[in-house]
């Protein structure tokens, strides 16, 4: 009986430490880039092939809007960017998954809190680097 109930602790035990073991094959990164009262806030999660962005941005004009734009690096490499919607006069929420096809994944996550309009370029107010390692 005695070694049932230690098999079964030993099995338990094993299910708690999976998801602590995940973690750390999957870095996490937190980042804040702030211009006057508006900012872009989140973490960066590494996978190995992928990253996803998350946070929340904010505007506090209705009409100078802004949005953040986040690009995946390997060591030389260029993979993707993206960028959320238009936020204006308040802030919102956001998440995006860009793609690094290269073997372990992005070394880093260029993130970029940008001003004007999603996908036609607009004027880089802020940004910072997040780094895997």
């Amino acid at each position: 009986m005695s070694a049932a109930v230690g098999v079964l602790l030993s099995a338990s035990a094993l299910s708690v430490a999976a998801p602590a073991a995940e973690a750390a094959t999957n870095p996490v990164r937190s980042f804040r880039i702030t211009y006057g009262n508006t900012y872009t806030t989140g973490t960066v999660t590494f996978y190995n092939q992928s990253v996803l962005v998350q946070g929340e941005h904010k505007s506090v004009s209705p009409t100078d809007c802004r949005f953040t734009r986040a690009k995946t690096w390997d060591y030389i490499e260029l993979h993707q960017t993206r960028w959320t919607e238009n936020v204006c006069d308040r802030s919102a929420k956001y998440s995006m998954t860009l793609k690094a096809t290269n073997k372990g994944g992005a070394a880093w996550v260029e993130v970029q809190l940008v001003v004007g309009e999603p996908g036609y370029g607009g004027r880089v107010l802020a940004e910072t680097n997040v780094y895997r390692n």
